[in-house]
This record gives C-alpha cells, structure tokens and sequence, in this order.
C-alpha cells in the first residue's frame, strides 16, 4: 500500500468519525431539546403543586392554632369548674354545719320546752288542787 492509499483510509476514516461526531452531536442536541421541554412542563407544574402546599400548610396552621386556642379554653372551663365545685364543697360543709348545730338548738328547745310543760304541769296545776 502506498502512502497516498493510506492517506485516503485515513481521509476516509476521519470522514466517518467526523460524521459520527455530527449525528451524536445532532442526537444531543434533540436530547437536550426535550431535557429543556421536560424541565419547563415540571417547573410549571411544580409552581401552583408548591403554592396549593403552601396554602395547606397555612390551613393546616390555622387549625392548630384554633385548636390549641380550644385546649386553653377548655383548660379555662375545667379551671373554673374544679374552683365551683370546691365552693361548693365549702357551702355544703358550713350549711351540713349549720344544721347540725341548728338541729342541736332545735332537740334543746325541744328539750326545754318539755321540761317547763311538765314542771308546769307538776307544780302549778298539781298544787292548786292540794
């Protein structure tokens, strides 16, 4: 083979890498094209999925902020509750107090009263008739 031949197959072979070259480089170019359309179709559809989540999390905020606000005021309620209910103790112990001390008085006079009819009933009208 002579050097002319082998600068024809070199010539030759430049030629064809050189056209790999240019279809792979086409091929990546069509590939990048579609890359570029795929990443515009999700950042367009990513933006109102993020903004619909952001408006979740703030609703899911709100209800716990209103639910917490509730515990508190359920807190409150059984506060006051527990407090009335200890009144409320308090007044039974002083009104069974007083009752017991007025059911004393009452058995006392009653007491008495018995006493003095029967003394009398002893002295005055048991006398008259001696």
């Amino acid at each position: 083979m002579s050097q002319t031949e082998i600068m024809i197959f070199i010539g030759i072979g430049f030629l064809i890498v050189f056209g790999l070259l240019l279809y792979v480089l086409y091929e990546l170019r069509r590939v990048a094209k579609m890359v570029t359309g795929f990443i515009k179709v999700t950042e367009d559809t990513i933006k109102p999925a993020l903004e619909e989540f952001q408006q979740t999390m703030k609703s899911l905020r709100k209800i716990t902020d209103d639910i917490n606000a509730l515990t508190g005021d359920a807190r409150s309620i059984t506060g006051g509750l527990r407090n009335i209910g200890h009144s409320i103790r308090s007044i039974v112990e002083v009104v069974n107090e007083a009752t017991a001390g007025a059911s004393l008085k009452v058995l006392g006079l009653r007491a008495g009263i018995k006493s003095t009819i029967v003394y009398l009933f002893k002295n005055i009208f048991l006398r008259k008739g001696d």
